[in-house]
């Protein structure tokens, strides 16, 4: 089974070598495989995304598709930039995937919107907030997360 997972939108310090970097593999043709390297890259680099993303769902970050539901990279990690419509259904009919995990109130509010009128409409969607979320109930909420991802899968 496959899963699609959505997160809100990368960010770097220095975003523009990273989307000149871009530039020259679309140039190539590879553009876009490039961006969803540098997202596993950069993920889990260290990041607090990433440490939170793999303390909860363990070793099935190594088995899900990550992807932005933007493709805007920031140079702040405060930035929001809302989802892209056309991107997410880009990505969900090239993926085709068994689950989505949905990340982030944005992608809460917009994700099932899209799936509603697809050919995915019955595709589990599973809710979790923002790794680098705040509140103090993040991390219960992630692993809950990864326990309903790890049901379904079974």
């Amino acid at each position: 089974m496959k899963t699609l997972a959505f997160l809100q939108n990368q960010w770097f310090k220095e975003p523009e070598k990273v989307r000149a970097s871009i530039e020259r593999w679309e140039k190539q043709g590879r553009g876009d495989s490039y961006r969803r390297r540098m997202i596993v890259y950069a993920l889990f680099a260290g990041c607090l995304t990433g440490r939170r993303l793999k303390a909860a769902f363990g070793d099935l970050t190594d088995k899900i598709v990550w992807e932005e539901a933007s493709t805007v990279i920031a140079d702040n990690p405060r930035d929001f930039h809302p989802p892209d419509r056309a991107h997410i259904i880009r990505r969900i009919n090239e993926e085709q995937p068994d689950v989505i995990v949905a990340f982030g109130k944005a992608n809460r509010e917009f994700i099932p919107g899209i799936l509603a009128t697809s050919v995915f409409a019955t595709t589990p969607i599973i809710f979790a907030p923002h790794p680098a979320a705040r509140h103090a109930t993040v991390t219960n909420e992630l692993r809950e997360a990864a326990t309903k991802l790890r049901n379904l899968l079974q």
